[in-house]
């Protein structure tokens, strides 16, 4: 019986460890493609902003496009430095998320690895009560034959058991 319990524990453990696994696994491909493709529009709005503002720069007179060139350069600092900032922002709101799960998964565990050990001092308590509840069995059916005996030898020899 302890064997089984073994195997049953072990069981438990490895498809909790799959579990976790997989789900550790998924969130960190979700938080990569979020990550990617927050960073892609990124780029295709910044390339978008630099090449419209090449463009207009390139139609003026080179005194006007240095000066104009420079305030393009000034605002695409920004709006990168902006992107950048809100990438961040968005990345340590996913690293929060994905600890918050990893938190919640870990109190569940440590529940039904309780749960479990509740479970496996039971079933322990329970086999010792059942070997012992045997063996007082026995005893009294033994007690209980002695008696029989005595009573049915007693019966014999002192006359009291005739009609």
């Amino acid at each position: 019986m302890d064997e089984d319990l073994k195997t049953y524990l072990r069981e438990m453990e490895e498809r909790t460890a799959t579990l976790i696994a997989d789900k550790l696994r998924e969130s960190e491909e979700r938080t990569a493609t979020l990550i990617a493709d927050k960073l892609r529009e990124s780029e295709e709005r910044t390339a978008t902003l630099i090449a419209n503002e090449v463009r207009e720069s390139e139609k003026r007179t080179s005194a006007v496009f240095a000066v104009k060139l420079r305030e393009s350069e000034d605002r695409t600092a920004v709006v990168i430095s902006n992107e950048i900032g809100s990438l961040h922002n968005e990345i340590q709101d996913s690293a929060k998320l994905l600890g918050d799960r990893f938190d919640s998964i870990d109190a569940r565990l440590k529940l039904q690895a309780g749960l479990i050990q509740s479970g496996a001092r039971a079933m322990a308590r329970f086999s010792g009560f059942s070997e012992n509840s045997e063996e007082r069995w026995v005893a009294l059916l033994t007690r209980v034959e002695a008696l029989e005996r005595k009573v049915i030898g007693g019966e014999r020899g002192n006359g009291a058991g005739k009609n």
